[in-house]
């Protein structure tokens, strides 16, 4: 999120925040870029010694919140008015397959549907992939433009993209004209990462009646809703239902009528674009340093995960949300609709993300005010067999009890479980898709 006028320049020798991936190391302030460099080396060994390290900031207005790249020239005139920097590292033998890759693509686009009409009735489209390659088209403007996305999915081997123009989704519904792209123009291709089935219990001592708001940063937008509610797209997506709340728990969702045991949603991520999370009444006043959860962009690392082998998976799958305080029901339909993704590697990383990290991506507000929100939400990315060696301290903390996940997630389950008290709670999880 940029600040309204950049930070004063702060003195060498201050703290100084280094961030990457998920990691954040705090250090004393570098006094050149060569110093700055070394000490990426000294803190993140996980960077491979062959890959290129870029520095980048979103802190400056003229970065208008999106992450730039702090060049070698500038150093001197912009590193003095930061406090933290991002680190991204590149494979130089990746950008050259990538490099490889698109020059191939541009020579091959006449296998992608052409047309003899007039040339001004032909433009070219130039789809970029998130990870480097490109696929040129030139088509018809009347040609239907799912057609094209389907094929461009394939090429980029991708299921169900997420197309992007101009910052704004394209959708896969009438023609080229239609979508209103025009010659020369760019679309982004990003892979579709989906929050899967978050539902929201809601306990009351006494029948009471609620509304419940929810809201998404921009990198989410709603996919699925039940029972059905307006969608409002104010500055992010957000919905309200209001629910008749049963002392045995059951709902009756006021607006439809409908009675259900919870309330379900799920989202689509798009761009992956910096996180400036709507206002929320649980994240009143976070830490600076606090972890920024990007559903576009999210990472486990060795350093905040357990590796675990699917064969043994089950158990811990039960054990780490009963710890969090999921109830039978919550934690048989969780596992239940996990468990075939999960079945699909040899072995996952997981984790359960704090829960005032998860609140910034999908800020809930609920009137009257529980007494207690129990907010559960897990990440997972399969793991090859070689690449376990990467992931030796999640592989360590999967031995551990699961109870340390009570402090990771900031849960506590006397109050959670307390019949006398008006209590929500929430459980869903994502795969980060490579």
């Amino acid at each position: 999120m940029s600040s309204a006028h950049p930070p004063p320049p702060t003195p060498q020798g201050s703290p100084f925040l280094l961030i990457y991936k998920s990691k954040r190391v705090i250090i004393a302030r570098p006094a050149s870029y060569e110093a700055c460099y070394a000490s990426v080396i000294q803190n993140f060994p996980e960077i491979p010694s062959n890959h290129k390290i870029t520095f980048h900031t979103k802190d400056l207005n003229v970065c208008e919140g999106y992450l730039a790249q702090i060049s070698r020239g500038s150093w001197d005139t912009v590193f003095p008015l930061l406090n933290s920097i991002t680190i991204r590292d590149e494979d130089p033998l990746a950008t050259q397959q990538s490099d490889r890759t698109a020059a191939s693509e541009r020579c091959s686009a006449s296998s992608l549907p052409l047309n003899t009409s007039q040339p001004s009735d032909i433009i070219q489209l130039s789809f970029h992939h998130y990870k480097g390659s490109e696929v040129d088209v030139r088509v018809k403007r009347t040609t239907d433009i799912a057609k094209i996305f389907a094929l461009v999915a394939e090429r980029f081997n991708e299921n169900e993209p997420k197309f992007v123009h101009n910052g704004n989704a394209v959708f896969s519904k009438g023609t080229v004209e239609m979508a209103g792209l025009g010659n020369g123009d760019v679309i982004d291709v990003y892979r579709t990462q989906r929050g899967g089935k978050p539902v929201i219990y809601l306990y009351a001592p006494s029948e009471l009646t609620v509304s419940v708001k929810l809201s998404l940063v921009p990198q989410w937008s709603f996919s699925a809703i039940y029972p059905v509610a307006p969608i409002k797209h104010v500055k992010n997506e957000e919905l309200e239902w209001k629910v008749r709340v049963k002392p045995n728990g059951e709902l009756t969702e006021l607006n439809t009528g409908l009675d259900v045991a919870y309330l379900f949603w799920e989202a689509h991520t798009g761009p992956p674009v910096p996180v400036s999370p709507p206002q929320s009444p649980i994240v009143s006043s976070l830490p600076l340093d606090v972890e920024v959860f990007n559903p576009s962009d999210a990472h486990l690392s060795d350093n905040d995960s357990v590796v675990i082998s699917v064969d043994t998976i089950t158990p811990y799958l039960d054990a780490a949300p009963k710890a969090l305080g999921l109830h039978t029901e919550a934690r048989t339909s969780f596992i239940t609709y996990w468990l075939p993704a999960i079945l699909k590697h040899d072995h996952v990383a997981l984790r359960f993300l704090p829960q005032p990290v998860y609140e910034q991506a999908a800020p809930l507000k609920i009137s009257p005010v529980p007494d207690v929100i129990t907010r559960i939400f897990m990440l997972f990315i399969g793991v090859d067999k070689e690449l376990l060696s990467q992931w030796p301290q999640a592989q360590e903390r999967a031995c551990h009890s699961v109870d340390f996940w009570k402090d990771v997630a900031g849960v506590d389950c006397t109050r959670s479980l307390d019949e006398s008290l008006f209590r929500v709670l929430e459980w869903g999880g994502m795969e980060v898709l490579q």
